[in-house]
């Protein structure tokens, strides 16, 4: 069973310059991919053994999918030129990537985006697109493009051949790639576009993640949705939502400190009455829902009393043991002595865990 069909020629536009390949179908059959490989395109199928070689196939490429892919790759064109004008002149494309959902662009750039500059290049991107500049694409001499465009045209990286493939979105950028460009005529019909991550991929690169056209309105759309319903949790419009959580955020700490002093009082009187108890009773053993950090807490303040042997049991396995001056075990042997315990610790608190 095979998995690649191969045609004398094909519309499939094959993976390559960081654009996926097109799917679509042949005949009755689903093309999940389109690759190349030494110069002949492969069309991904899950089972190859319904075709024949001389047979004639009728491919149908899902062009809509093609067409928001090829929104991504020119809309990355069309980035590359707002990085440069906003970071600087240095900045040179290290790497894309483009599929239907999302795009990345990695650039050359010496220090991190920071976010304000990430806002300029989103603005600066929309701009250009809503100047609905032409996109063309054309065959020319290499020596003519490069005395055109410059070297500024391998920013998708060394194009081989004495003829290369340039991709002019007028006035903005024009670049030596293969990409499905030619799905679109202007700028315009890139539709929206907007960041949606900024990070350092490695030193000296910055990966900028995008969405654009359809995509991009979904992302924004999803967005919303998420901050509209934060605020109705909390009773307030969208523009109140950020002093209403910070608001919400400080009483929580105040809060939170006021039942840390709550508990450590709390714990500090509960383990007087532990201490007073195994004065009278020997070795006491007392489970709780806490952890280890508050059981040791309490131990410490056990292991002062002479004479006291207390074992505390809390969330999680956890064990701590304390005694006190004179007891009849110190801790480490108390630990040592309940079956399945491990850890460690002085003579006056030991702690471990039920393996």
């Amino acid at each position: 069973m095979g998995k690649y069909v191969i045609l004398d020629r094909s519309g499939f536009y094959p993976e390559g310059g960081g654009q996926v390949g097109d799917t679509g179908t042949l005949g009755e059959t689903k093309v999940k991919n389109t690759v190349k490989e030494a110069g002949v395109v492969l069309h991904e199928v899950k089972d190859s053994s319904g075709f024949k070689k001389g047979q004639k196939a009728k491919g149908k490429v899902d062009i809509d999918r093609r067409k928001q892919i090829s929104r991504h790759h020119t809309a990355v064109h069309v980035l590359n030129a707002a990085c440069r004008e906003v970071l600087g002149s240095h900045v040179w494309q290290g790497g894309s990537g483009k599929d239907e959902h999302k795009a990345h662009l990695d650039i050359t750039h010496y220090k991190r985006i920071t976010e304000e500059e990430a806002r300029k290049i989103e603005l600066l991107t929309n701009e250009y697109i809503m100047l609905n500049k032409p996109i063309t694409v054309e065959v020319m001499a290499r020596n003519d493009a490069e005395k055109k465009y410059g070297f500024g045209l391998y920013q998708g990286g060394a194009v081989p051949g004495k003829e290369i493939r340039v991709v002019i979105v007028e006035g903005i950028d024009a670049e030596a790639c293969g990409g499905t460009h030619e799905m679109l005529k202007t700028t315009g019909e890139i539709g929206a576009f907007k960041i949606v991550k900024v990070e350092g991929v490695q030193d000296g690169i910055e990966r900028i993640t995008f969405k654009a056209g359809t995509e991009a309105i979904k992302y924004m759309q999803e967005k919303e949705g998420v901050l509209r319903k934060a605020a109705e949790i909390v009773s307030v419009s969208d523009n109140e939502l950020p002093q209403t959580v910070e608001r919400f955020f400080s009483e929580w700490k105040a809060q939170k400190r006021e039942i840390e002093k709550l508990k450590e009082r709390f714990s500090g009187e509960l383990a007087k009455e532990l201490a007073e108890r195994s004065k009278k009773e020997g070795l006491i053993e007392e489970t709780f829902e806490e952890d280890q950090k508050t059981l040791a807490k309490m131990a410490d303040l056990i292991s002062k009393e002479k004479g006291v042997m207390v074992i505390l049991k809390g969330s999680g396995g956890a064990l701590v043991c304390a005694a006190g001056e004179g007891a009849k075990k110190n801790a480490k042997e108390l630990l040592q002595g309940i079956k399945g315990a491990k850890g460690g610790g002085n003579e006056r608190v030991a702690m471990g865990k039920v393996a």
